[in-house]
């Protein structure tokens, strides 16, 4: 695949991306571009609540500023299974190929 997830995965393989590392010639590097729900909610409210074990949960990563990119997902409990991502790696990782503003895995 050409798109970006494809070369992300050809290059990291199942691994998360590595903060001292670098992809497609530049320096990987810490953002705060995403917010993440979990069942609709904020992470900062949802985690007081927390996680239940043994329980599913609807996840999504969007920009805070609507832009579209592409997204590659890892998981380091759990499985994920996502209708709009390419899972990899008995499901720790999906790819999600497209140009999107929000993930839903």
């Amino acid at each position: 695949s050409n798109a970006t997830p494809g070369i992300y995965f050809s290059s990291e393989g199942c691994g998360p991306p590595k903060v001292d590392g670098q992809y497609m010639g530049g320096d990987n590097m810490k953002g705060d571009n995403l917010e993440l729900t979990i069942n609709e909610q904020k992470l900062e409210e949802f985690n007081k609540v927390g996680f239940e074990f043994g329980k599913e949960y609807t996840m999504a990563l969007q920009t805070k500023d609507d832009e579209w990119m592409q997204f590659v997902v890892h998981t380091s409990h759990g499985k994920q299974d996502s209708a709009m991502g390419m899972l990899e790696c008995d499901g720790k990782v999906s790819l999600f190929a497209m140009d999107f503003n929000v993930a839903d895995f």
